[in-house]
């Protein structure tokens, strides 16, 4: 008898969409395969008929098994050959310290381990001296992509390095020359106004982390602020110089200084803020209910997912995306390109934001 509420299905069409299921996880630089009963949802199937089938498989050489998971065989998808090998820079001590970078690092290396590339996690200790940096650099891998260095004196350094092909993920440390890869944070910018204009706010303010490097504005922000302008500008929106709130210091100050713009934000009356990133966004949305402010209705609230803490917080925060999986899928495409011989020339590559819906904006207005 089928298991309740599967309608029977024989083990061949079982095995033609457990085939093109795992076709499309290759497609998406995935290795592990999900656990049975998901995979029975999948499928439509029973257990029983699936176990059979994944016997199959696995005996074909097609899934193989990796500890406790089952992955997909990387001599079916590669030939078990390695193109080649790359290095994922980044500071920390036993991690990448930066929970952006982190994610991106997550979901690049089984991608390029599904690509056939060897990656290997390259870490920029905070107690390194440049010229242990510098060692490390030289002997890391001849492609590297590059999230963070601790100072100017360690990109300097690597820049003189001419063997190393580099890709940079943040283009306040790439000169005109360099090849990046990123996530375009004028769209970013451009994309929250849209959205508020979309729901009906008319005066938005704009939260942000005044952060200085190499003596100017970080350019990611000021990126998304430059799109936030325009885009309230073209959608209408109510919004001048006084509507931005800069804040300075990092850590716990920084906490401080945005909680505390969060009453000015409400006795000026503004409808609706566009955060600059979500990494304290938990203060700020509870900073506005200490206020009183009932979100969405009062007060809308969007930011940029960049550390999943707006998807992860509860209510989930609207917020416009930050791109991960694109920019991981370019890169595992550039990389086999520039592995392969492919690709020689340096190039810069801005990609579209989605958007995660949440539950901190009103609904759409239709019409």
């Amino acid at each position: 008898m089928p298991e309740e509420g599967k309608k029977y299905q024989n083990q061949e069409l079982t095995l033609q969409k457990m085939r093109e299921f795992l076709s499309r996880l290759r497609q998406g630089g995935h290795l592990i395969i999900p656990g049975e009963r998901e995979l029975s949802e999948i499928v439509g199937c029973s257990r029983k008929n699936l176990r059979n089938v994944l016997r199959h498989l696995h005996d074909s050489g097609e899934i193989t098994h990796k500890g406790r998971h089952r992955t997909l065989s990387l001599q079916n998808i590669t030939g078990g050959s390695v193109i080649g090998s790359i290095g994922f820079v980044a500071v920390g001590r036993t991690k990448v310290d930066n929970i952006g970078w982190n994610k991106l690092w997550a979901k690049l290396q089984p991608a390029c381990e599904a690509a056939g590339i060897n990656s290997k996690l390259i870490l920029i200790s905070y107690d390194s001296t440049d010229e242990e940096v510098r060692q490390q650099l030289l002997q890391a891998p001849e492609h590297l992509v590059v999230a963070r260095l601790k100072n100017e004196q360690q990109r300097l350094e690597l820049r003189k390095m001419e063997d190393k092909k580099i890709i940079y993920l943040d283009d306040n440390f790439c000169s005109p020359d360099d090849s990046l890869i990123i996530v375009d944070n004028y769209k970013v910018g451009f994309r929250a106004a849209e959205e508020l204009h979309r729901r009906g706010y008319k005066k938005p303010a704009a939260l942000f982390s005044n952060n200085i490097v190499n003596f100017k504005r970080y350019k990611m922000y000021e990126d998304r602020i430059i799109g936030f302008r325009e885009g309230c500008q073209k959608f209408g929106l109510d919004f001048s110089n006084s509507s931005e709130f800069w804040v300075d210091g990092r850590n716990l100050k920084l906490i401080l200084r945005l909680v505390r713009c969060c009453p000015e934000i409400i006795r000026n009356n503004y409808d609706s803020v566009f955060l600059y990133s979500d990494d304290n966004v938990e203060f700020v949305y509870c900073a506005f209910e200490e206020e009183s402010i009932v979100i969405p209705n009062d007060l809308g609230l969007v930011t940029v997912n960049s550390f999943d803490n707006a998807l992860g917080h509860n209510p989930p925060i609207s917020a416009v995306g930050h791109a991960t999986t694109k920019v991981t899928n370019k890169l595992v495409e550039i990389l086999s390109g520039m592995l392969s011989g492919e690709i020689t020339g340096r190039s810069k590559y801005y990609l579209e934001p989605g958007f995660h819906e949440g539950t901190t904006l009103r609904p759409v207005q239709k019409g």
